[in-house]
């Protein structure tokens, strides 16, 4: 599992500019979005890694919805939460947890994938879904993002 931090530096934005696998990556287009669906595997991966994204559609009136998957118990999942809140309300978004555990996703895959079907079923075929990368490294990550994956075929679909 990755451990994170904070006295640490993440990696430099020189580092993913020099990053080979984003080479071929197209310029995100919303032309046409008109929901987006952002699934977070932790409270506070939507802020982290789609902040900007989720900021940008609610101030194009696309209406915006965050469903995170675990409670956040591994870190304070009390402040955590509160957090996730706050923010939801800064970006302009509906926030839906649905309370697996934190670090157990491989675990709860079935679980998981069926709380998924049942918000990804509900969005409009213009919607935007996106999802943690799946090869972040962190296995809650990777298991929520080849979920996210999976139920989103046919569908627009981006990875952050």
């Amino acid at each position: 599992m990755v451990s994170f931090d904070a006295s640490v530096a993440g990696t430099s934005a020189a580092t993913w500019r020099a990053d080979p696998r984003l080479d071929d990556r197209p310029p995100l287009n919303l032309l046409g979005v008109d929901e987006l669906l952002v699934v977070a595997a932790h409270p506070d991966d939507e802020t982290l890694g789609a902040g900007g994204l989720i900021a940008l559609c609610a101030g194009r009136g696309i209406r915006v919805t965050i469903v995170v998957v675990t409670d956040g118990a591994a870190s304070d999942a009390e402040g955590i939460a509160v957090e996730l809140a706050a923010a939801a309300v800064v970006l302009g978004a509906d926030v839906v947890e649905l309370g697996f555990p934190d670090g157990a996703t491989r675990e709860h895959r079935a679980e998981i994938t069926a709380g998924l079907r049942k918000h990804i079923s509900r969005m409009s075929l213009d919607a935007l879904i996106v999802a943690p990368w799946r090869s972040d490294g962190h296995r809650d990550h990777r298991v929520v993002g080849e979920i996210a994956a999976e139920l989103a075929s046919g569908r627009r679909f981006a990875e952050y």
